[in-house]
């Protein structure tokens, strides 16, 4: 080998062992930044409140009987009386995802707690974001139950208690409670991720789309359109037509799982007051889309009837997973991160 060709060999060879360094230690420090999502929840009383006494929002929590109107002067709603409660976000909070949980669903809160809802930081190599989560529950009915949910939110802070029932008639006043408070106390976020207690949510997928569609005025989730108004009086589903005129809703998002950037939310909680309230929780969010003329984003990523992914790589197309047992999520987790760093 002659001289010029030895210094073209050499000068490679060294431009390659130079781009292998540099990738192996990116893959390094995603790899880290990633297994952050498997470490246990550590609780920090330090970064709560030892209750909410005197705030309130305007929402009414006066349900009627299922077959008469709901549509009712708002009158404002407390939190549970001295109800240990999650502090105002601070700094820069990327998402706060809300969720609707129930009283007994200690399980449920504990899989997402160790999953992934579980951390304040979310590292990705496109840098450094928090991801708040919250848990959004209602009265339970029981003074044992409620001063068990009580322990529960003073040991680890992510829970708002509601002072009306945790029925379904009542679920739009949870989901709209929910997004007053992120009005009022978590502004500060970019996006707002309102879901089920039952539901795999893959940050892996999801991070990285919102990040690529910042400053888009979003409302994005699994489209529901021409969805009949039901009008059978005995069923739980029952709206009448005082409160709907329609026989079908507006577009809307499955309420297992749906995303809204924060100039939405805020969009939407200003016209509240001007809606009529119905029992269904996510047509009635559809109604405040369509007042506020924003229109629904269709992600193939929420998957509200499953299935699960069979294949590891099929979790890059997963965002959202409806009817999730507590058991599955951390599996689910480890796969998805796998998906995420492999494929």
């Amino acid at each position: 080998m002659d001289r010029r060709n030895a210094t073209l060999y050499f000068s490679l060879l060294a431009n390659i062992i130079f781009a292998f360094t540099i990738y192996f230690t990116l893959f390094q420090a995603v790899n880290k930044r990633m297994t952050m999502m498997q470490e246990p929840f550590l609780g920090n009383t330090s970064t709560f409140i030892p209750s909410v006494k005197g705030h309130s929002l305007n929402v009414s929590t006066n349900l009627p009987p299922t077959t008469k109107s709901i549509n009712f002067t708002p009158v404002k709603l407390r939190f549970m009386k001295d109800s240990p409660a999650a502090k105002p976000c601070k700094g820069n909070i990327f998402m706060l995802l809300m969720i609707n949980s129930a009283p007994r669903n200690y399980e449920r809160r504990s899989s997402i707690r160790e999953t992934w809802g579980k951390a304040d930081i979310i590292r990705s190599a496109l840098g450094n974001y928090v991801w708040r989560t919250i848990f959004i529950i209602g009265d339970g009915h029981s003074k044992k139950v409620n001063d068990e949910m009580n322990q529960e939110a003073l040991k680890y802070g992510d829970m708002i208690l509601a002072d009306f029932g945790d029925d379904f008639r009542n679920l739009t006043y949870k989901t709209v409670l929910g997004m007053e408070w992120a009005n009022a106390y978590c502004n500060v976020a970019k996006y707002f991720y309102k879901g089920d207690d039952d539901v795999m949510l893959n940050p892996f997928t999801l991070f990285p789309k919102l990040v690529f569609m910042e400053g888009k005025k979003l409302f994005m989730g699994n489209i529901m359109s021409g969805s009949e108004v039901v009008r059978v009086k005995n069923s739980r589903y029952y709206v009448s037509k005082e409160d709907v005129a329609s026989s079908v809703y507006s577009d809307y998002c499955s309420g297992f799982a749906y995303v809204i950037s924060m100039d939405v939310l805020q969009a939407m909680v200003a016209v509240v007051p001007k809606i009529r309230k119905i029992p269904i929780d996510d047509a009635y969010v559809g109604m405040l889309a369509k007042e506020v003329k924003i229109p629904v984003h269709w992600d193939r990523g929420f998957k509200p009837f499953g299935p699960i992914p069979s294949k590891k790589c099929e979790y890059n197309t997963v965002i959202a997973v409806h009817g999730i047992l507590p058991t599955k999520q951390k599996s689910m987790m480890i796969e998805a991160r796998k998906a995420f760093l492999t494929c």
